[in-house]
């Protein structure tokens, strides 16, 4: 079953405590994240990608409805609140649905059926996974959305697999490395040893020891994956 990421904005703490329940009750989702306003949702947005929003609408400082019209069209919005007023509004910047608290698990469940339809619906004309160019890495609450291309190699250390940049920079997520392969596209990533993934890309020279990248690193290639370095054009 696909899950999601999802964003709670609501300035009632006992609110935002009640949705995380039902995201939990749910099991739809990976990465429950919440604000407790529209300027704090704002910001998380502009770290982070997340798959669903539920929105609050009357909020200090900046409203639900303003927030929903600077969110992008990938990322679904369903309205969570205790005024129908709003509805006829908030149905014309096309979100997900509209809920009145407080909210039942069903009605709940009825809304959340609606995130999945757009998802398969997308997944039909959107490219396979050899071909996307991005990846989403969960990292603490936060979600990272990395371009493949500036991912150099990965590396296994215990639990955690440490995902180096074009820049120099490194990414530590909290997931297994037989995970994060999942994700990667077979043609772009090999796995070179138990504990190590490279970007095909990024060779520039291989022996039978080892694997030599641009950024000059070097990954050792274990016994049993040495058949895995044919996958290599250089």
């Amino acid at each position: 079953m696909k899950t999601f990421s999802v964003l709670i904005v609501d300035d009632e703490p006992i609110q935002r405590k009640i949705m995380r329940s039902l995201c939990e009750q749910s099991l739809f989702f990976e990465t429950i994240v919440d604000a407790k306003d529209a300027v704090e949702a704002l910001s998380l947005l502009n770290q982070s990608h997340f798959d669903l929003i539920l929105l609050d609408i009357n909020m200090p400082l900046l409203s639900g409805l303003s927030l929903a019209k600077t969110i992008p069209s990938h990322t679904k919005v369903i309205f969570v609140t205790a005024y129908s007023e709003h509805a006829v509004e908030a149905f014309e910047l096309n979100v997900l649905d509209y809920l009145l608290k407080p909210v039942s698990f069903e009605r709940f469940l009825k809304a959340i059926q609606k995130l999945h339809l757009t998802e398969n619906t997308a997944n039909e004309s959107t490219p396979s996974p050899d071909n996307k160019r991005f990846i989403s890495l969960k990292q603490g609450k936060r979600v990272i959305k990395v371009k493949l291309e500036d991912i150099h190699y990965c590396e296994a250390k215990g639990n955690n697999t440490f995902i180096y940049l074009a820049d120099k920079t490194h990414i530590d997520i909290y997931s297994p490395l037989t995970k994060l392969l999942e994700d990667l596209p077979n043609k772009m990533f090999t796995r070179v040893h138990r504990s190590f993934v490279v970007n095909n890309i990024k060779v520039k020279a291989v022996d039978s020891i080892q694997v030599y990248l641009i950024n000059d690193a070097a990954v050792p290639v274990g016994a049993s994956y040495k058949g895995e370095l044919k996958n290599f054009e250089l």
